[in-house]
């Protein structure tokens, strides 16, 4: 579980971090496909009139983008990580131009394959000669990767204010000390220095303890460690409250040594106790 937890954070960051999506995953692969055969299913509908002509043009023209879209996903997978670390304008500009370039290749192969051949004009993907046909692919081409990428960018953009909102919220909760529960416990333990001045000295480290633990900046933290800090806290919220305040913990020693989001359990308590 542990193991899961810290591939979840990675992959949480990578995303956060990457403007393009990863490739290489069977599901986004999936995606890619599923996208170029309803795009070639419309260019069909949209370029035929008949029946007859309609599959002989799907056929032909899902070919071609397939082969062009599989290029391109296995192109960008591989330079994936080398793109990401980029600026998003070259990463874009970079991915932009490869693309492109792999339509012009693939195009060009079909065109000289297709003279090579001898097939018939009336059975290409578009009925017209070869330079008109080459600026077809590369204009349509141009369109949707500007789309793809802005879609890309876009998206990019909402993930990492998404992640900025998230840790913004993070800090300020971890900042957030009630003022009432600090100066309680600051008159509690004022008021046992003179009677009981271990138990004033123990609960100074228990809300120097809280103080340290809100201004960290680690993420992930043990809930053995997370525990431990809770029950700081109620220490010093039983020097206000005695024994008004009873505490019954049931825990499964197996689980402390999981990771888990730091400051996770002590809000709970804190929130319990003020309402």
């Amino acid at each position: 579980m542990t193991e899961n937890i810290v591939n979840s954070t990675n992959n949480d960051n990578e995303i956060t971090t990457g403007l393009l999506p990863n490739f290489c995953d069977v599901r986004n692969l999936f995606v890619v496909v599923l996208l170029t055969v309803v795009l070639a299913i419309v260019f069909a509908m949209a370029a035929t009139s008949n029946n007859e002509r309609f599959w002989e043009y799907l056929a032909l023209s899902s070919l071609l983008m397939l082969w062009i879209a599989l290029l391109n996903a296995a192109l960008l997978c591989s330079l994936r990580s080398w793109l990401n670390r980029q600026k998003d304008s070259h990463c874009l500009t970079i991915s932009f131009c490869l693309m492109l370039s792999t339509s012009l290749l693939v195009s060009l192969l079909i065109s000289k394959a297709g003279a090579m051949y001898s097939i018939p004009l009336n059975m290409a993907p578009l009925n017209t000669p070869d330079s008109i046909f080459l600026v077809r692919i590369m204009t349509i081409s141009t369109v949707i990767y500007f789309l793809l990428l802005r879609y890309f960018y876009i998206q990019h953009q909402w993930r990492l204010n998404l992640a900025a909102q998230s840790h913004a919220e993070i800090q300020a909760l971890r900042a957030r000390i009630r003022p009432h529960f600090l100066f309680n416990s600051m008159n509690s333990i004022a008021s046992l220095i003179a009677i009981s001045p271990e138990t004033a000295e123990k609960a100074i480290e228990d809300l120097s303890d809280l103080f340290r633990a809100s201004l960290s900046e680690q993420n992930m933290s043990l809930l053995g460690d997370e525990i431990t800090l809770t029950e700081s806290y109620l220490a010093i919220e039983t020097l206000r409250l005695g024994e008004r305040l009873q505490v019954e913990w049931q825990i499964d020693q197996k689980l402390l040594d999981i990771e888990v989001p730091s400051l996770c359990i002590q809000p709970l308590a804190e929130n319990a106790v003020y309402h």
